[in-house]
């Protein structure tokens, strides 16, 4: 779990499959997060050949306002998977069509460049009701989702979706998105300070995109994870929080894979996260990436000399036996992955256990610099806790299912403070003798 583990502490999860189409008049309430959870199974996606917007720019220069009208037309013109080939025309000169990379071809992934200009396009498998992050491969995203309104396309008052989108952590933006995943309205704010508005017009030719969705044997049950965190006033690995993981949805090789992490604190369990640099606290993050790239809670090729996990190679090492937490003992396959870094300080090796059915069992991760164990997942159980459900405080520990209470974190940082002034003062003391 080398690229969350050292920035967002989270895992994934995970659930039972259902094989279903992913239609174009989804809300964001069909796939919040809930009981009745499932995995959606899914090879076609539908989007439109032929959109229309109208585009508006403003610009100040020597404290004049410019404002400028244009219209843009976009055509699919070929695909490859998600990635789209698309023809962008309008009434734009040279000049001003640098504002938009200019005329003519672009591509776009769908999947991965969220909310492009190349094709203003949010997937409605993607649309959830709350505050949430979004990680692919080409970036990451908080999303506030705002709720419906009315929007005038085509004559007609139609409803959209509305949503604040931070793309890292000075820049946000607000998208009216239509039940098919069309934008239909935006602002850009561009390098040089210019705003592009963009507002749909109208749009035609649904195109279905077919892909084929190879079948993966761990994606039928949830995941409860313990993560464990090295404390140096200790020297020991300490437990900090459960991490829940599931799998919503599949279309083609994209899988997403949904992680919070829990502490029952006050009947509150959910623990708000953020992702990468953006300063916006998220309920969930929802991973959605080629299977490959992932972080799996399974691997489909256990016993193979390497597996590709993480988009990474790991090697085999030797079978070995780990204790869950729970005190079962279980035969395990283990894997490692050394990642080198821009200081021999900095370098860390993944180790990965998988279970005979390839379930990820416990990972670890041994820092080169420290010497030590710094970071470990450890498997609770194929339980799935959501992220409305209910705890008892922690004075009262009835859930008696989770192998541990959590550690009060209040309590612990102030023991650490208090632990780390009275060692300054016996070092300031021994040095003065």
């Amino acid at each position: 779990m080398k690229r969350y583990l050292l920035g967002l502490l989270v895992v994934l999860l995970l659930f039972p499959v259902i094989t279903s189409a992913i239609s174009s008049n989804v809300t964001p309430t069909n796939y919040y997060p809930s009981n009745n959870y499932a995995t959606v199974q899914s090879n076609t996606v539908t989007i439109y050949k032929n959109l229309s917007y109208h585009v508006v720019t403003q610009t100040t220069l020597n404290k004049t306002k410019l404002t400028n009208y244009y219209y843009l037309n976009y055509e699919v013109i070929g695909n490859e998977n998600s990635t789209l080939t698309v023809d962008l025309q309008g009434n734009f000169t040279t000049n001003s069509s640098k504002l938009i990379g200019g005329l003519g071809n672009h591509t776009a992934n769908i999947f991965s460049n969220l909310l492009s200009l190349y094709y203003p396009f949010f997937p409605p498998f993607l649309e959830y009701n709350t505050t949430y992050g979004i990680e692919t491969n080409s970036g990451k995203y908080a999303i506030s989702y705002i709720g419906p309104s009315k929007f005038l396309l085509m004559g007609s008052n139609v409803t959209s979706q509305d949503y604040v989108v931070y793309f890292n952590s000075t820049y946000s933006q607000f998208f009216k998105v239509l039940s098919n995943g069309l934008v239909a309205n935006t602002t850009y704010t561009l390098p040089n300070g210019t705003s592009l508005t963009i507002t749909l017009s109208s749009y035609s030719e649904p195109m279905n995109i077919t892909f084929n969705t190879p079948s993966l044997s761990g994606i039928d049950r949830p995941y409860l994870y313990l993560e464990f965190a090295y404390n140096p006033n200790i020297n020991s690995l300490t437990p900090q929080y459960y991490v829940e993981i599931y799998y919503p949805f599949q279309i083609g090789d994209y899988l997403a894979q949904v992680n919070y992490l829990l502490y029952p604190q006050s009947g509150n369990i959910v623990v708000p996260a953020n992702i990468g640099n953006i300063p916006v606290s998220v309920n969930f993050v929802l991973v959605f990436k080629p299977y490959y790239d992932e972080q799996l809670t399974f691997t489909d090729n256990v016993g193979n000399s390497s597996i590709i996990w993480d988009g990474d190679n790991f090697t085999f090492v030797n079978t070995t036996y780990v204790t869950t937490v729970n005190g079962t003992q279980v035969e395990t396959y283990l894997y490692k992955h050394f990642v080198n870094g821009t200081l021999p300080q900095a370098s860390y090796t993944i180790y990965t256990y998988f279970s005979h059915n390839g379930e990820l069992e416990l990972e670890k991760v041994y820092s080169v610099g420290l010497g030590n164990v710094t970071l470990e997942y450890s498997f609770v159980s194929n339980e799935y806790v959501s992220t409305n459900a209910t705890y008892p405080p922690l004075t009262k520990p009835l859930y008696t299912t989770l192998p541990f209470k959590p550690i009060d974190l209040d309590t612990a940082i102030l023991v650490t403070i208090i632990f780390s002034v009275i060692l300054s003062a016996i070092i300031i003391l021994l040095r003065q003798r």
